[in-house]
């Protein structure tokens, strides 16, 4: 489960182990000390969001959302002792004497839910909450228009016009008017995910609260609405064919039709001369030219030493 955390114009993330076990923190270190900003413990097979002497989980009955400010109505019961982590849920917290307000954000670890969406011009595309937005989001944080897409002189920008939970990419709040959107960037607005990849929009995240205008926008369709996902890679030892005999690749040319197969005769070679067909003749014959070219090469150096030349 990934669980992300944004207050203050800051975000804050944390992948928990599949294996529900473990008591881990989310904490701000970019000041002297260091600020726990929240808690989440294993618990019966459970994620639990803890409230503790840093931080307090709020009631969501007791927040109170306008385009200006996000904050805690005062009342008795507006602590939440602990909160069960759930895909696709969002949590209020605050730390201990602060009235600083923090959004907590829960999703998958690899997101397969994802709507690819193409542009039929070069249209504005409206993200937000308002019912004439091109991205729909349902999220009452998510203001009616809550930030735009275009593309301009050959970029993608993304524009904020949020003032409460604003908009990051790649982790990073965009405090200007706007920023310039690179192949692979990840758009966050309020738990639901936006990626550009080439002339796409690609959403990942709660895709039941999202809804798409198609009057800039045409959806793309896999080619493969039902792909089979491998879940468990257990260990075993178990022997598993792969591939049937017909599927595996051959030696140079790989493609076996065009394989033709040709009968070639090869003559047999010579028989070696036995011995009995003049071979000791000739070996004998051998060894003495070859004795008798050391001897006469000896004797004639022999002569030239001692005759002095």
């Amino acid at each position: 489960m990934l669980v992300t955390l944004i207050g203050n114009n800051k975000m804050y993330k944390i992948t928990l182990p599949e294996n529900i076990e473990g008591d881990y923190w989310i904490s701000d270190n970019s000041g002297k000390e260091e600020v726990k900003l929240a808690n989440i413990r294993s618990c019966n097979g459970k994620w639990i969001l803890k409230s503790n002497k840093h931080s307090k989980i709020i009631n969501e009955k007791y927040v109170k959302i306008s385009e200006e400010s996000i904050s805690i109505i005062a009342a008795n019961n507006i602590i939440v002792d602990e909160a069960e982590l759930k895909n696709y849920s969002k949590y209020y917290i605050s730390p201990r004497e602060s009235e600083d307000l923090y959004v907590l954000f829960c999703s998958p670890s690899y997101e397969r839910n994802v709507v690819s969406l193409e542009p039929k011009n070069n249209e504005e595309i409206s993200i937000g909450n308002g019912k004439r937005s091109d991205i729909y989001i349902n999220s009452d944080i998510v203001s009616d228009f809550h930030a735009s897409i275009s593309k301009k002189n050959g970029n993608w920008i993304i524009e904020n016009f949020d003032n409460n939970i604003k908009t990051f990419k790649n982790d990073i709040c965009i405090d200007d008017e706007y920023d310039v959107i690179e192949n692979g960037d990840i758009i966050f607005i309020c738990g639901v995910k936006i990626m550009i990849l080439g002339n796409t929009i690609n959403i990942f995240g709660p895709i039941n609260n999202v809804k798409i205008s198609y009057k800039n926008l045409t959806k793309i369709t896999p080619k493969n609405d039902n792909p089979q996902i491998i879940e468990d890679f257990s260990d075993t030892e178990d022997e598993v064919e792969l591939y049937t005999e017909n599927d595996y690749f051959y030696n140079s040319p790989r493609i076996r039709d065009k394989i033709e197969q040709v009968n070639v005769s090869i003559d047999q070679p010579p028989k070696a001369e036995g011995i009995g067909n003049g071979g000791i003749m000739r070996f004998f014959i051998d060894v003495f030219n070859y004795g008798y070219g050391k001897y006469y090469t000896y004797n004639i150096s022999n002569n030239y030493i001692y005759s002095g030349k």
